[in-house]
């Protein structure tokens, strides 16, 4: 820990062999979430948020899945005692294939979470296309997102931030059509399986190289 040396970062491979999902991108504005029911994946202030984009967007549909995120969890009660389930649909845990049709489903990602210190689910939905919202002070949110150019940062512990850019992306279909495309493009160039194994082995050749003439 008293190590003051910039590390060598290595991502997550992107795992571009998902498959094609079986579904549409749907003809409502929908938003979905992939997580728990912990407190640093936030869905909470997701719910406040959401119901404030239904104030505005009364077509608008919020779909969350994850443990503890089924229709009769401890979560769900709390979100229908506070009269904050309107258009929302409670999945609880879903397979691969249901979770990758989800994503593609959805016209914008909102990941919620406090901190990450990866997300895989970012990179799945822009491989699919499918246009991120994430926290600018999330962890590894705003680097996986490429600073923003690959996806909108917000403030995800604010319920009214989080609501005023999930409602300014679902009625600008140009920004969502430009966050697909630049998402997309950078989780390719960024994450896919060559730029990552070159990462891998150059970090090894430095390791390599600080230890030559080390006797072990």
């Amino acid at each position: 820990m008293f190590d003051r040396r910039v590390p060598a970062i290595l991502p997550n491979m992107s795992p571009f062999v998902i498959g094609n999902p079986v579904v549409e991108r749907a003809s409502h504005p929908v938003v979905v979430e992939v997580a728990d029911a912990g407190n640093r994946k936030n869905i909470k202030t997701l719910l406040e948020a959401f119901a404030m984009v239904r104030n505005v967007i009364e077509s608008v549909e919020l779909r969350l899945l994850g443990p503890g995120l089924e229709d009769d969890s401890p979560l769900a009660s709390w979100a229908r005692d506070a009269n904050l389930d309107g258009g929302v649909t409670f999945l609880g845990i879903c397979n691969r294939t249901d979770t990758i049709n989800e994503l593609s489903y959805a016209w914008v990602h909102a990941h919620a979470a406090l901190e990450e210190s990866f997300g895989n689910t970012l990179v799945e939905a822009m491989e699919l296309g499918t246009p991120v919202l994430g926290g600018q002070s999330s962890g590894a949110v705003p680097w996986v997102l490429n600073g923003g150019g690959a996806g909108r940062l917000t403030d995800v512990a604010s319920p009214d931030s989080l609501s005023a850019d999930l409602v300014d992306l679902l009625s600008r279909p140009d920004e969502l059509t430009r966050l697909s495309r630049s998402g997309t493009e950078h989780v390719r160039s960024a994450f896919g399986p060559a730029t990552v194994a070159k990462l891998h082995i150059r970090a090894y050749e430095l390791m390599i190289e600080s230890h030559r003439g080390v006797s072990l």
